[in-house]
């Protein structure tokens, strides 16, 4: 249950019932419009994340097991959010050479919105990440010998970060994605070679610089990484649903727990290298944004212990593609209502403030 929702209602209806019948109606009218423009927001937020996630997908299929360029350079791409065990959303893959312990992270923009703040937001997190260097040599299991980063672009906004990397003088490797044509491409911002790779703007292993300078291509397909820690709960729970019913039907049983949307996360090939304490934190996300979403419906609410409660899918249909519309159209408008309510109460109190809170200063 939605406790937050549940007590926006609350105050919703004791807002209506201190209004005339006119005062009533425009309030209505402007919650369904509230509603209208938080569902819009809503979903272009669902198709930015999964927008993000193809760029991902494109650069970690690049340093995939395999792969082209995994094989001729050594690098190897091995974990998605390196840092989300800590609590840190800094960049969404590590690329490591084992051989030469040479470490890369990068971050993927599906597209720069306001290139001048995001790349100074990228500043700050290479910051951030060089100050947890022992952690990323935990993660890896070895000393970090080098540590570099990339952001990595759609090809047509290449040339809105270039001049931004240079004038900001951010450490980082500029990689464009050419999507169509399945090429890879570490982009110069200076013909003088030994700057740029002094300044970590160009990569020091020679193999890999060769490589990519002249455009990385290989033709694969794959979708490893359905989702990551951090992508939207929509994305998320569309991409956990299906399996669970499977699961379900396997099983020959209508509830499940918390230790079976664990094990559904330890399947997942995007959560390779995640240690059991990462699985339960999303695993918890996963299953409370389904419960206050209404995807998911408590059976044993008496229950306080985590591991003893038992739930079931509140959509009976066993058919993947309306169960993950059904996933989707109960988040969305969820959501939506909740942050419209949100919005409206705020609104009214700012306009008629309790007379009790005169007495309470």
């Amino acid at each position: 249950m939605n406790l937050i929702l549940v007590d926006l209602e609350s105050e919703y209806r004791s807002i209506l019932q201190r209004l005339g019948k006119r005062e009533k109606s425009d309030l209505e009218g402007k919650l369904t419009e509230q509603i209208d423009a938080e569902r819009t927001i809503i979903e272009q937020n669902i198709y930015r994340d999964k927008q993000h996630l193809a760029i991902v997908n494109f650069c970690a299929d690049k340093f995939g097991v395999g792969s082209r360029l995994s094989t001729r350079t050594g690098y190897l791409c091995v974990r998605v959010e390196p840092l989300y065990g800590l609590g840190i959303k800094t960049f969404d893959i590590a690329v490591y050479n084992r051989s030469t312990r040479a470490l890369i992270l990068a971050e993927c923009k599906s597209a720069l919105r306001e290139a001048r703040k995001e790349l100074e937001d990228l500043k700050g997190k290479i910051a951030v990440t060089v100050a947890r260097r022992i952690d990323l040599e935990n993660l890896v299991g070895d000393d970090i010998s080098l540590l570099e980063f990339a952001l990595c672009v759609k090809a047509g906004d290449a040339s809105l970060a270039k001049p931004i990397i240079a004038s900001q003088g951010i450490s980082c490797c500029l990689w464009s994605a050419d999507i169509f044509g399945e090429t890879l491409v570490l982009e110069r911002l200076n013909s003088d070679s030994t700057t740029e790779i002094a300044a970590g703007r160009l990569h020091r292993d020679d193999q890999l610089r060769e490589q990519l300078t002249k455009g990385s291509q290989d033709r694969r397909t794959l979708r490893t990484i359905t989702f990551m820690p951090s992508s939207h709960m929509a994305t998320i729970l569309e991409e956990l649903i299906p399996q669970l019913r499977t699961e379900l039907d396997n099983s020959q049983s209508e509830e499940f727990g918390l230790r079976d949307v664990q094990n559904l996360l330890a399947r997942e090939l995007s959560l390779q290298n995640f240690d059991v304490q990462e699985q339960v934190m999303l695993a918890n996300n996963a299953l409370n944004s389904a419960l206050e979403t209404g995807v998911f419906v408590d059976k044993t609410k008496a229950s306080t212990n985590p591991y003893e409660k038992r739930f079931r899918l509140s959509s009976q249909t066993h058919i993947h593609r309306r169960l993950i519309e059904d996933c989707h159209n109960k988040y969305v408008e969820t959501h939506a209502r909740e942050n419209a309510l949100r919005r409206m109460v705020k609104d009214y109190r700012e306009r008629h403030p309790d007379i009790r809170e005169y007495y309470e200063k």
